[in-house]
């Protein structure tokens, strides 16, 4: 696929779902165009390849940031490499707990009907039977049937498919971004070669923390806002308090048992070992290896994100 002359340089912003790439989206869109009024404008400043505002082959013609939740293979098979990719990875576990939430959150309306009954008509139990099913295919080591034909895979597929891929590019956790996020932005920022200034990082970083972002979730789900946070499909799982923004927890090793942490440990050793995660609970984070940062430098983006997005 060919690029128009006008257009931006393409830089693909890797993620596995809830790996914390909205909320790093929410940070860029801050530095790009300033505070996003409302969570829909995310998906027109930074693109995703499974968002519903425009044709995904849209989105890459226009260049700039684009957000794809495929496997490195399945991506590349369909879409030209572009000038690089930022990586951003996240612990298995704590993916697992918030991937766990937003499956019952999507799915839940739609049990229901199944069983002859309105999105009002929660009963107790059906949150917890739709998780174990969500977590049954986790521990076989089963994508769902959607994350199969997106290509998206496992987190061990997906994570092994981007960790083999060779650069430009750059790798980032979600851990650390948490824990020091000016200075992973500033790594990312530095890798597109702009020179923005620490007082706009600081407060890209204080408008974005969680508690806004959840403040915005709950704003626009009382007023029933189409975007990011609301979707009248949900409403089942709205009602049963579960949200697209939920507790952001970091090392929440805890909440799954022994056992499980060992199945994961043995099936997910070689990319633990290569991010710096362990399934101790109390050391599930570790000091970032090296190699994470031996990717090749980004191409040039000259002018990434300095022209205001199509409203």
């Amino acid at each position: 696929m060919s690029r128009p002359p006008s257009a931006r340089p393409l830089l693909w912003l890797a993620s596995f779902p809830k790996s914390g790439s909205t909320w790093l989206r929410f940070l860029l869109h801050h530095l790009f165009y300033g505070p996003p009024a409302r969570s829909a404008l995310l998906d027109i400043g930074l693109p995703s390849l499974h968002g519903d505002k425009e044709s995904p082959e849209a989105a890459v013609a226009r260049g700039g940031v684009v957000l794809t939740h495929k496997s490195a293979d399945a991506h590349h098979a369909r879409w030209p490499e572009g000038a690089g990719f930022v990586h951003l990875v996240r612990h298995p576990v704590d993916v697992v707990m918030s991937d766990t939430r937003f499956f019952v959150m999507t799915q839940l309306d739609g049990y229901l009907r199944s069983q002859g009954r309105r999105s009002d008509q929660v009963r107790k139990g059906d949150v917890q039977v739709l998780a174990n099913l969500f977590l049954t295919s986790v521990l076989q080591d089963r994508a769902t049937p959607q994350r199969r034909e997106l290509g998206v895979g496992t987190w061990g597929q997906h994570t092994h498919s981007w960790l083999q891929r060779p650069g430009p590019g750059l790798r980032v956790r979600y851990e650390d971004l948490r824990s020091q996020p000016k200075v992973e932005l500033r790594r990312v920022l530095d890798a597109l070669r702009l020179p923005i200034p620490d007082a706009r990082l600081d407060q890209a970083v204080a408008a974005c923390d969680v508690a806004a972002m959840r403040a915005m979730q709950e704003r626009e789900i009382s007023a029933k806002v189409p975007g990011r946070f609301y979707d009248p499909a949900h409403a089942a799982g709205y009602k049963a308090g579960l949200r697209f923004v939920g507790p952001a927890r970091v090392g929440d090793l805890v909440s799954l048992p022994a056992p499980v942490r060992v199945k994961l440990r043995d099936r997910l050793g070689e990319q633990l070992a290569a991010l710096g995660y362990a399934m101790s609970a109390e050391d599930a984070v570790l000091e970032r290896p090296i190699g994470l940062d031996e990717l090749a430098p980004l191409r040039d983006f000259p002018g990434l994100g300095v022209a205001a997005p199509p409203r």
